[in-house]
């Protein structure tokens, strides 16, 4: 008896699941449970959340792709916050003329060209230095690693996990030891 009893629970949990499923993923539960996941959510406020280096981007823009808001660099792909709203997004944002390595800020520019973003190491500076988006070490140039605890650093400011994947990060000069704990 307790053998036909375990037949139909697990009967039961496959047809609800099936019951639940409509086959398109509208995800609204920040997880990677099916094969039909998009890596994205939005949360009941309007917020998107993904990785916009993965195949799915679910933002405006990709900030890895320096082509992704057009041919024009000086309109660039960043990771803004609307303020009517509080929604954070990537967005094409015009007026963008400092260049690698030149000297940015975030709140009254100069803003980076297309494909970088105004980094920095120094929590809440309001000043930095652009450095290229990137997806890996691979989209980095000789001697820079991809430094992906920069999207933290963007969600902890967002106070929301607005960026996931950990793959997002920014091209640094690389550690002798190939990590960020170099000498320690």
């Amino acid at each position: 008896m307790n053998k036909y009893l375990v037949y139909l629970m697990g009967l039961l949990l496959g047809l609800v699941a099936i019951a639940c499923s409509s086959g398109d993923d509208d995800d609204i539960d920040i997880s990677t449970d099916s094969a039909t996941d998009t890596g994205s959510d939005t949360s009941s406020d309007g917020q998107v959340t993904g990785d916009p280096c993965g195949v799915a981007n679910p933002f405006s823009c990709s900030p890895a792709t320096a082509t992704t808001c057009g041919a024009d660099t000086s309109v660039a792909c960043d990771f803004v916050e609307y303020q009517a709203t509080g929604i954070h997004d990537f967005n094409c944002e015009p007026g963008s003329t400092a260049a690698m390595g030149e000297t940015c800020g975030w709140l009254a520019g100069p803003y980076c060209l297309a494909g970088m973003t105004c980094w920095t190491d120094q929590q809440g500076a309001d000043t930095g230095t652009c450095a290229k988006w990137c997806c890996g070490n691979a989209d980095c140039d000789a001697g820079y690693v991809c430094d992906t605890t920069y999207a933290d650093g963007l969600n902890v400011a967002a106070e929301a996990v607005v960026i996931t994947g950990g793959n997002l990060g920014v091209c640094i000069e690389g550690m002798p030891d190939g990590g960020m704990d170099a000498g320690k």
